[in-house]
């Protein structure tokens, strides 16, 4: 996947064997575009949010802090008042949960559903 300003792209990586004289030929294969909702997407990463076992889902940072977590046919905007400016973000799929830090330096910790109940 790929991070556009104002989408997600998704690419399949077709590996042919031996087909050129120094080895394997690799073709990217575009497969679909996430529209995001709004521009300044910064970073994003994927996992299975919500304990998924059948696929990944997409979380999305934002130039001014925000989030968006995208599922196949949904998405969700997030605005936590601790953020102002794009964080790292780690997903931590063991306690299904995202560690992210604060504009005051400060590491903080969200449940998954936790994030999704201040959406709604």
């Amino acid at each position: 996947a790929t991070l556009h300003p104002q989408c997600i792209s998704i690419y399949n990586l077709h590996v042919i064997p031996g087909t050129t004289k120094h080895g394997n030929e690799a073709q990217l294969q575009h497969i679909q575009d996430y529209r995001l909702a709004k521009s300044g997407a910064c970073r994003f990463l994927s996992g299975p949010f919500g304990l998924n076992r059948y696929h990944d889902c997409f979380a999305v940072t934002y130039l001014d802090g925000s989030l968006e977590f995208l599922d196949q046919s949904e998405s969700v905007a997030v605005s936590l008042p601790e953020l102002l400016l794009p964080t790292p973000l780690l997903y931590v799929a063991t306690c299904d949960s995202f560690v992210l830090q604060t504009d005051n330096a400060m590491l903080e910790c969200y449940r998954w559903e936790g994030l999704i109940r201040v959406a709604l």
